[in-house]
């Protein structure tokens, strides 16, 4: 909380540590340490990691995590991704896990976590009894504004390469949650601002690597960064924060 009215949530993604400092030629654990220090500047109020925290899902990736975040960024929630190990995940970081729902401080905001990954698939799936999961939380806070919060992508981005591993039934999810006014996500390793009817769509960078834009492939690119949300009097404001490796 800044200036009485501003309180800011930091989403950061994908940083595919490993029990290597090297995945696909980058030192990933470099980049982490880099990106938690810049967010560390901003002093949040909330940093939400959106999955993919391990590439391997090996213990020497979550110890390793575990440690820098509870040095730089104390007040940090995680939830898993496809890459993630989800059961090495909740023995090394359950005291950081992101609960059903997080009420945000003097707003009328709650973050709500949807479950969209299906074990030993990279692509996404919410079953139903998810779906209705969520539907009941968010019936608990039928009046606050929902911001839902998933590593997969539920709605195109538009960049053919990515959308192959996209929430098989991300559209069915959006007509059922249709109260929600923004959904964010990780896995697409790049940052991308959509609509669908009147929800908001944010995807965050890779604190790793981005997978270029607009590409049938998946071709590399090093930069890394973040996404930042502000809420000011009751209002939410996007920014993509870039940092050039």
């Amino acid at each position: 909380m800044k200036n009485g009215n501003e309180f800011i949530v930091v989403q950061a993604s994908d940083p595919h540590i490993a029990d290597t400092d090297y995945v696909r030629n980058v030192d990933v654990l470099k980049n982490l340490e880099i990106v938690c220090s810049d967010i560390q500047l901003l002093d949040p109020g909330l940093v939400i990691f959106t999955g993919d925290i391990s590439d391997d899902g090996s213990v020497l990736s979550y110890k390793n995590f575990q440690q820098l975040i509870k040095r730089l960024l104390p007040n940090s929630q995680v939830i898993y991704g496809n890459h993630d190990d989800k059961n090495t995940f909740k023995q090394y970081l359950e005291t950081l896990t992101l609960g059903a729902f997080y009420n945000v401080p003097f707003s009328t905001w709650s973050f709500v976590f949807l479950d969209t990954v299906l074990p030993g698939s990279i692509e996404g799936y919410v079953s139903e009894v998810e779906l209705q999961r969520v539907l009941k939380v968010c019936d608990t806070l039928k009046d606050r504004k929902i911001c839902l919060v998933s590593h997969h992508h539920l709605y195109p981005v538009g960049t053919l390469a990515i959308d192959k591993y996209i929430t098989t039934n991300g559209t069915e999810v959006l007509n059922a949650l249709d109260f929600v006014k923004v959904h964010i996500s990780g896995h697409v390793h790049n940052s991308y601002h959509s609509t669908y009817k009147n929800i908001e769509l944010f995807s965050a960078p890779s604190m790793a690597f981005q997978f270029k834009k607009n590409s049938n492939g998946i071709e590399l690119e090093r930069n890394i960064g973040y996404n930042i949300y502000k809420i000011v009097n009751n209002h939410l404001t996007h920014l993509t924060r870039w940092i050039n490796t």
